[in-house]
């Protein structure tokens, strides 16, 4: 389409999709760049708010005696900062971009700075504080404080439950494939299973002899002597001398004090979790499973329309949790970090407080997307 075609379409396809009850709204829309020239279609962005929601934003400007220069959507203004930041360490890959607020995540994905997918899901940080609050009986301050101070995720939660499968956390993972219907018509070999029933190898036609119990073992030799079946001298062929199958009953070693006990090297390190930490945990643990679960739901869309994910990227105040990003990452197999959305950028560190910068790189994401609007406009 031509201009004037594009905008008399997408004019229709604004009224069509407009979500708000209130039928006065501001809208906008961009075409993106073509991957493929040959294509028959074209892919456009539009952003659609109510003209009140607008409004508050713009008073509110005004009374920090600013000027508004643009007002964007939050997955674009993430998109920026990706671009600018980590354009390079990401250029190729597809990344999920989590930014877990108060009350609500945006669940984006991104490809090479292209907007592929937005989704908000209602699971925020303030779930979490809520939980700790009810369960504990403290104000809301109190929980809060006690989130951010106390409360970690353990490296046990998402990680192997044992042999068979993963605990993936919200109820993934993977386990021993089955068939659906009879349950026996998947019966994979277990060498260590008993049966009583004898092994045959598959096209063995030797015959099974069984001794004659009245039959006479001790028969003449060639020597024409009969042997003494008493005599301990004569070995009975029944009972050979050694039997590698047999089981003999070995005394029970005592372990000797004074020597160390063997190192195992390919022993795993046993995890060791504060007793504190593990009960804040699972206080919390509902609302994380509810989260990871939603993500999840995410991923698997997305991949059930043809794409793939890299990585997944954490921002927000929600995600500063400690060992949230890393129970993400093990609850889904992908890799997961916290985002830093002041990389590649110059801080006059003489204009902020101390540690400032250091505690909110995955607070300011949105901020400094919409910042760096000159840049890309």
């Amino acid at each position: 389409m031509n201009a004037t075609e594009l905008r008399e379409h997408m004019q229709w396809e604004i009224n069509r999709n407009i979500p708000f009850s209130e039928s006065n709204v501001v809208s906008d829309y961009r075409p993106l760049a073509d991957e493929d020239p040959n294509s028959a279609n074209m892919e456009v962005v539009m952003a659609i708010s109510p003209q009140s929601a607008i409004d508050t934003i713009i008073a509110a400007i005004k009374q920090a005696k600013k000027t508004p220069a643009a007002i964007d959507v939050e997955p674009l203004s993430i998109a920026r900062s990706m671009t600018y930041s980590f354009g390079e360490e990401f250029q190729g890959q597809t990344v999920c971009f989590v930014d877990m607020g108060h009350k609500t995540t945006a669940i984006n994905i991104y490809r090479d700075g292209k907007l592929l997918m937005p989704r908000q899901i209602p699971v925020g940080g303030e779930m979490i504080t809520k939980a700790l609050a009810d369960h504990l009986n403290l104000p809301a301050e109190e929980a809060e404080k006690l989130k951010m101070e106390k409360c970690e995720v353990p490296v046990t939660a998402g990680q192997d439950t044992g042999f068979g499968g993963f605990d993936m956390g919200g109820g993934g993972g993977f386990s021993t494939p089955t068939l659906a219907g009879n349950e026996n018509e998947f019966q994979p070999y277990n060498p260590f299973a008993d049966s009583n029933t004898p092994f045959t190898p598959m096209g063995d036609t030797t015959q099974q002899i069984t001794p004659d119990p009245n039959a006479n073992p001790f028969q003449p030799t060639d020597l024409g002597a009969i042997p003494d079946p008493n005599s301990p001298a004569v070995p009975n062929p029944f009972e050979p001398t050694h039997d590698p199958f047999a089981t003999q009953s070995m005394p029970a070693a005592t372990p000797d004090p004074t020597q160390a006990a063997p190192h195992d090297q390919y022993a795993m390190p046993a995890a060791v979790v504060d007793p504190e930490v593990e009960k804040l945990y699972q206080i919390i643990a509902p609302v994380l499973d509810e989260f990871v679960a939603e993500v999840r739901r995410s991923v698997d869309y997305f991949r059930s329309r043809g794409g793939d994910i890299s990585r997944i990227v954490m921002a927000g105040g929600g995600s500063k949790l400690k060992g949230l990003p890393e129970f993400v990452g093990r609850s889904l197999g992908l890799e997961c970090d916290g985002y830093d959305c002041f990389r590649r950028l110059n801080i006059n560190n003489k204009k902020v407080a101390p540690g400032m910068a250091e505690d909110l790189r995955q607070d300011f994401v949105v901020a400094i997307g919409n910042a760096l609007h000159i840049f890309f406009e």
